[in-house]
């Protein structure tokens, strides 16, 4: 029988646990932002995501490692994969998972190790999110991901929401936002980008800092800004 490479042993071990498990978890919401909340769970719903993990790799040979990958998993369960603009062979897969404690407790295995240890792939983070919005980024050729811990997530998710239509004159659309499965505190931000020299601009205004400390973040946000390691259609 024809041997697996070592690509393939890679991504088969990644999806192996999808189907396992399911977790929930209940969010207390403050009754002003009740409606708002509930609107943008009603949208996660319709995307079928609730818990996600995004993992972060790199590769010497990217076209081999794809091709594992729609091999073995159909794309099924595929957000999207994305390449580091500022570091070439750097990239990250976001995908749907039924569970991110049994996601979590694989990942940390033995086994996922010494699979990891023999492919040509590289693993330096994983994180494991609970998606609160998901939208439609079709067409929208950048990414910015933007990570940080707030003080309340209701309060900042109230601010944010509130400075929706400055990102949008800047050309920055909402793509998702999820946080920590494991610390609610920490909050991801994937947003759509246009035009990067514009939406740099942007972020980096004393408004936007302004917004971020009114809004109670604590932590220095982590940015990263992503193309398509492919084409969008």
């Amino acid at each position: 029988m024809k041997s697996l490479s070592p690509a393939i042993i890679f991504v088969l071990m990644i999806s192996l646990l999808w189907s396992c498990g399911e977790s929930q978890q209940t969010i207390e919401e403050e009754p002003e932002l009740m409606e708002e909340e509930a609107a943008i769970e009603e949208e996660v719903e319709e995307l079928d995501i609730s818990t996600i993990h995004v993992v972060y790799f790199s590769t010497p040979d990217y076209a081999h490692w794809r091709q594992a990958y729609r091999d073995a998993t159909n794309d099924e369960d595929l957000l999207g994969v994305f390449e580091n603009m500022n570091e070439p062979g750097q990239y990250m897969v976001a995908e749907r998972n039924d569970g991110n404690e049994e996601q979590k407790e694989f990942f940390e295995s033995e086994q996922f190790q010494a699979m990891l240890e023999a492919s040509n792939a590289e693993v330096s983070r994983i994180e494991y999110m609970d998606a609160r919005y998901g939208g439609d980024g079709s067409g929208i050729p950048y990414r910015l991901g933007i990570a940080h811990e707030v003080a309340d997530f209701a309060v900042w998710s109230q601010k944010f929401w509130d400075d929706q239509e400055r990102r949008e004159m800047a050309g920055i659309k909402t793509i998702a936002l999820s946080t920590d499965a494991f610390n609610p505190s920490m909050v991801y931000v994937w947003l759509g980008i246009n035009d990067v020299e514009q939406a740099r601009e942007m972020i980096n205004t004393e408004e936007t800092k302004r917004t971020m400390d009114e809004a109670g973040v604590i932590s220095a946000p982590e940015t990263d800004w992503w193309k398509p390691a492919e084409s969008l259609n």
